[in-house]
Parts: structure tokens; sequence; C-alpha cells
């Protein structure tokens, strides 16, 4: 499937012709793409066309771990996810919140604090029996307003690859030569839940990690 086949309204060259989703209530929500932030990637930040101050991002991919994502975003360490829609040719588009406003990427030299969060954000995930699988630094989200050690300040994002342990694979593609990855996080292999603590590891490497996701309380 070509994502930016015709048709496609005048002026809307950059972007794909997909520009709707159903919101789970019988309703047609429609949106207007702003910006194409890495042609790199088919990812687009985008606004509701009723509401222009509700912004979204929408991605196209060929698999989501949506559940694995809802898992967090009940507890408020992932962003709203609106939709998933399945699309010809096994691509599926991915709406959510656009989050940008209020938080950033991890920093380099991140806080401490904000390794213990993560820690118990995926403790939390894996305790509901799913893996993240791509714990990198551009995939933790943290507050640009620091309030109260108490409030979490971070949120996951990116579950392409997430899923149930036990269940689901790495893809066959993956970057080794510019992505560090845990021993036996290779193309096809399973996910682990070892393999995501090892991966947060690598970002905070004096972080006392615990290896079974029971050992924290959730």
């Amino acid at each position: 499937m070509d994502l930016f086949a015709t048709p496609r309204p005048a002026g809307r060259y950059d972007f794909p012709f997909h520009d709707s989703f159903d919101s789970g209530d019988d309703r047609t929500v429609h949106f207007i793409y702003d910006s194409w932030p890495d042609r790199d990637k088919r990812f687009f930040r985008a606004r509701i066309k009723d509401n222009p101050n509700d912004r979204i991002c929408v991605k196209f991919v060929h698999r989501y771990g949506a559940e694995a994502h809802r898992s967090l975003m009940d507890l408020g360490l992932a962003p709203n996810l609106r939709a998933v829609v399945d699309l010809p040719d096994d691509w599926k588009m991915v709406v959510m919140d656009d989050i940008s406003a209020e938080y950033e990427r991890l920093p380099p030299s991140p806080d401490y604090l904000f390794g213990e969060q993560v820690q118990q954000a995926l403790s939390r995930l894996h305790a509901e029996g799913y893996v993240h699988g791509d714990v990198r630094d551009v995939n933790i989200m943290v507050k640009k307003a620091r309030y109260s050690e108490k409030e979490f300040q971070i949120m996951l994002v990116d579950f392409d690859w997430a899923g149930k342990e036990g269940e689901t694979r790495y893809p066959s593609n993956l970057n080794r030569e510019t992505v560090r990855g845990p021993e036996g996080a290779e193309n096809g292999n399973l996910i682990k839940y070892e393999h995501d603590w090892k991966m947060l590891r690598f970002i905070f490497k004096a972080l006392d990690i615990e290896q079974l996701a029971d050992e924290v309380e959730c």
C-alpha cells in the first residue's frame, strides 16, 4: 500500500491520505496533518479538524502492541491511545495524544529519579504479562516542568514491538549497527523481560534493577 497514493486533497502532497479514525463511540474524527518531523519515519503531528487545539500524533506501522500501551496508559505512564486502525497490506495507523507540549525526550546524563520511575513502569507492564522490547532513551519522555518526586515524571512511548512475553518476537530487521541491544535480542527471537531490564541498565548504569517484576511492589 502506498500511504501517499491518491486521492488526496489539494495541498496535501507531503502527507498520507488517511485523515480520520473512529473515536469508538460511532463517531468519525477527522484530522489535519501539520508536520512530518523526521522524513525517515512514518510519524506525523496533526490536529483535530473540529478542535485545532487538540493535538495528536499519527504513525504508520506494520505491528503495534496496543494492549501493552493501554496497560500503561491506564496508569498515566503512556500517552492516551485514541485508535489503532487496520489498513491494507498489513499496515496500521496509530493515533495518540501529542504530549510534546508537556514532555520532552530523556536528556543526556538523566536524573536518577527518572530511572527509578521507568523501572517502576516496566515492573507494572511486566506484571500484566507484557514486554516493551525497545527501551531506549528516545522512547522515554520526561515532564518539562518538574513538580514532585512523588509524582511520576515519565511516560513510555513506541510500543511497536510490545506484546505478551513468550509470544512476541523481535522484527527481522533489527538495527544492531547503531543501536545497542542485550544478548539474545536478535532478529526473530522472543522478547524477554530481562531484555527490557538490560536495555534500561544501558541508560542508567548505576540503577539497581530488580530482575523479576513480582519483586517490585506495584
